[in-house]
């Protein structure tokens, strides 16, 4: 599953098909991808990119108060926001595994000091 932060499914989806086939290629597997490899949610895309809305906010929290990292509104916390959504409604299984991939983008939360204070 992946959970878009700033485009529609199928301009993501498409996107994933393109990089991921040119990297098999490059790589010299025997691989074809098609766009039904492909889960992505977009329906976490808020107010638009580098908006911070109340998911947000409440997932870069929860994040910071029981595990003790910062994430970034614009990626991280939108994208999080959206994986405790999928979490809540159930839609994962209680055995299965779940792994959250945090690259970074940090930095960005110095612009958004006062937001993340109120």
């Amino acid at each position: 599953h992946g959970i878009s932060i700033d485009l529609a499914e199928k301009t993501l989806v498409s996107n994933l098909v393109t990089l991921g086939q040119q990297t098999a290629d490059l790589l010299g597997l025997d691989l074809t991808l098609a766009d039904r490899d492909f889960t992505v949610h977009d329906a976490y895309l808020g107010g638009g990119y580098g908006v911070m809305g109340a998911a947000e906010r409440e997932a870069i929290g929860l994040l910071a108060r029981s595990e003790g990292l910062l994430a970034d509104p614009v990626y991280t916390g939108r994208a999080l926001a959206g994986l405790l959504d999928l979490i809540r409604t159930g839609r994962f299984a209680a055995d299965e595994t779940v792994v959250f991939w945090h690259t970074g983008g940090l930095p960005a939360i110095f612009a958004y000091e006062d937001a993340l204070r109120g």
